[in-house]
Formats: C-alpha cells, sequence, structure tokens
C-alpha cells in the first residue's frame, strides 16, 4: 500500500514536470516562429529600403547636377554682365543687353533658390533612407542573433522534454508494479496488465483480458487500498466493492 502511495506521488510529480518541459517547448517554438516571421518582415522592408535608398541617391546625384548647372549659368551671366564696364558712354545697343541680361540672372536667382531648396531636400531624403536602412540592417542581425540562441535553447528544451517523458514512463511502469502487487497478480496477469489515472482519484487496473472478459480493479490514489475488485469471469455486482 505505501509502496503504491510513493510510486504514484513519484509518477505525478514526473508527469507535472513532463508538462511543464513539454509547455516551455510549445511557447519556445512560438517564439522561435514569431521571430523568424519578423525576420522576414524586417528583410522585406529592408528590400524596399534598398530600392528607396537607391532612389534617393539618384535624385540627390539629378538635383547636385541641376544645381550646378543653374549655378554654372548664373556666373557665365554674371561674367558677361560684368564685362560691360563702367563705362559712362550711353550706348543704346549695349545698355539694352546688359538690361536683358540682368533680367535673366534676376529670374535665374530665383529659380536657383528653388533647385538650392530641391537639393537640400533630396539631400534630407538620401540621409533619412540611409537612418532607416541602417536602422533595419541592424534589426537583422538582432533578430539572426536571437534566432540562433532560440533554436539551441530550444533543442535543449526537448532534450530535457524527451528526458522526463521517458522518466514518467518509468515512473508509471513502478505504479503498475506496486498495483499488481497489491492485487497479487500473476506473472502472466503482470504481463498484460494496464492502469489508467482516472479523474475520479482512482486507478483502475484491467488484466487478465482472453478476449470475452477481464479482470478490473479500482485503486484508491490517496490512500493506496483496493476499493473495487473483480477477478476475470467472475461474475459484475456491489459485492465487488471492498470497503
Amino acid at each position: 500500500m505505501a509502496n503504491f502511495i510513493s510510486s504514484y506521488a513519484k509518477a505525478q510529480l514526473a508527469k507535472a514536470n513532463s508538462v511543464y518541459s513539454a509547455t516551455k517547448v510549445r511557447q519556445t517554438q512560438l517564439e522561435l516562429q514569431r521571430l523568424k516571421l519578423s525576420l522576414k518582415e524586417a528583410i522585406a522592408l529592408a528590400d524596399s529600403l534598398t530600392s528607396e535608398y537607391d532612389e534617393a541617391k539618384d535624385n540627390l546625384r539629378r538635383a547636385r547636377k541641376v544645381q550646378r548647372e543653374s549655378l554654372y549659368e548664373i556666373q557665365r551671366i554674371e561674367g558677361k554682365i560684368n564685362g560691360f564696364g563702367h563705362s559712362k558712354k550711353r550706348n543704346y545697343n549695349r545698355d539694352n543687353r546688359k538690361y536683358d541680361l540682368e533680367c535673366e540672372l534676376a529670374t535665374l536667382s530665383i529659380t536657383y533658390a528653388e533647385k538650392v531648396k530641391n537639393l537640400r531636400k533630396a539631400e534630407e531624403a538620401f540621409i533619412n533612407v540611409g537612418k532607416m536602412h541602417s536602422k533595419i540592417s541592424a534589426e537583422i542581425r538582432s533578430l539572426r542573433n536571437k534566432i540562433e540562441k532560440t533554436t539551441a535553447q530550444l533543442q535543449e528544451e526537448r532534450k530535457e522534454a524527451n528526458e522526463n517523458f521517458a522518466y514518467q514512463i518509468v515512473c508509471w511502469d513502478e505504479v503498475k508494479a506496486a498495483a499488481c502487487d497489491l492485487l497479487e497478480l500473476s506473472d502472466a496477469d503482470r504481463k498484460d496488465a494496464t492502469i489508467a489515472c482516472r479523474d475520479s482519484g482512482s486507478t483502475r487496473v484491467i488484466y487478465g483480458n482472453n478476449g470475452i472478459t477481464h479482470g478490473h480493479a479500482e485503486i484508491d490514489n490517496s490512500t493506496g487500498k483496493v476499493t473495487y475488485h473483480r477477478p476475470p469471469e467472475a461474475e459484475h455486482g456491489s459485492h465487488n466493492y471492498i470497503k
């Protein structure tokens, strides 16, 4: 009786440890799946940012080119204006030409300011997308590192879960042996006997199954007492209950 109670308690503890280990494995598996999904999303974002980065780089190159060309044109016209000098003699054609160049310069100066503004926007966009790409690249490295560690953790937890499951089987084999001892079963009956832990708080033992009938016993898990025992081929009835 005492042997059955201690064996049952040991088996219940082993079962709890096994369930806990299996739960940890499932939680780690879910975490690993979450990390892999996050990595997939981060890589997709990095790919889109790479295209955006290349586009921002091209836009910046074009904006710089436009700004330079506009500046060169302003400098060219300024050079022409300066070439007229400061003669006091009136010259209708020269004065008109100088006036036209000055008007053109004023217009170019206005458009140049807008081109400089566009260049600053292009530079800012290029810098921002570069920062975003650097950030997501760092996140990808971090995720890959976490996946590697979580994978190693999962392998260890699976190993522990398998060991706990195997130990649980050993413990329930001990419960079966203790139950068979209580019932004083023969070696032949012990060989094919099966046990099942019931929600009612008892352990059911089925033995001697010849395809037609079988022996049936119930053992109280808390006291280790046999509360019901009907040998194979015996009649069913309340007389099989043991007080």
